[in-house]
């Protein structure tokens, strides 16, 4: 009988999230696994994709909620309550009218997925601050755009869910979204991707929430970097007026490290 051979299946490969030193996220493509990440109580998790195994909506919710109560009780909670406080009493933050999250990842997919829970976590507290100020000077709503191709459907539900009015959205449709009155919240999110944004709308973003900036410009990062890079990081932190590095967050080293909030040059008085 002839002896015939067979095409050996490539291995598969898969696509996932890393971060750098700085901070920075990367998206690596890999024919190995990572180790998985500590699973939600009671549920196992598949060792090929990192999630748990049949992870269900209604999971999903009971663990972002769990990740809520341990953001609330933090010290990186408190100490960004204050910092929010101060910025509302030196800057016009009353004029924000919608919120841009970009990038943040899959809260149920993926080795990042504890990390952004506790991001969103952090983001509702700074969006109920906002609503809250926004009383007493509008009554319009603080709309919410989410865009991330990492979402799965059980994220578009719970990010549905959230705070209304919130919006799940196709690249690039949120650049659209992007004002002089936006709260852009992109914690890690890949250069380019922040780059664009930053360069989506003629006045930048009110307030910023991203990865250090100076960074690109003259730090260890800057000689990896496009000369068109370094000049818009450049150029953004000419237009800061205020920069506060975000707060720690012991429970998770990598959530919130190296985060800074810009705010716009028409207001003053915060120090870095």
């Amino acid at each position: 009988m002839p002896h015939t051979s067979r095409k050996k299946k490539a291995p598969h490969q898969r696509r996932f999230e890393a971060e750098d030193k700085d901070g920075w996220t990367t998206i690596v493509t890999t024919r190995h696994h990572r180790p998985p990440q500590s699973p939600p109580d009671g549920v196992p998790y598949s060792a090929s994709t990192n999630t748990p195994n049949e992870y269900s909506l209604e999971q999903l919710r009971h663990d972002y909620q769990r990740h809520v109560t341990i953001w609330q009780a933090s010290s990186c909670a408190k100490a960004l309550a204050a910092t929010l406080d101060q910025l509302h009493s030196t800057l016009p933050l009353g004029k924000i009218d919608a919120c841009v999250c970009l990038g943040i990842g899959s809260p149920s997919d993926g080795p990042t997925r504890r990390a952004t829970l506790y991001q969103l976590a952090a983001l509702q507290t700074m969006l109920e601050s906002l609503r809250e100020r926004n009383k007493a000077s509008s009554s319009t709503p603080i709309r919410t755009f989410f865009q991330d191709p990492a979402f799965t459907p059980h994220d578009t539900a719970l990010l549905s869910s959230l705070s209304p009015p919130t919006t799940i959205l196709s690249s690039p449709a949120a650049y659209a979204h992007i004002t002089a009155s936006t709260l852009l919240y992109a914690p890690h999110c890949e250069r380019p991707v922040l780059f664009r944004a930053l360069q989506a709308s003629a006045d930048p973003p009110a307030v910023v929430v991203c990865n250090d900036m100076a960074a690109c410009v003259d730090g260890p990062l800057s000689a990896s970097l496009a000369t068109d890079e370094v000049a818009n990081a450049r150029a953004f932190l000419t237009a800061s007026a205020t920069a506060v590095q975000w707060p720690g967050f012991d429970e998770d080293g990598r959530a919130f490290n190296d985060l800074t909030v810009y705010v716009r040059r028409d207001g003053e008085g915060l120090e870095r």
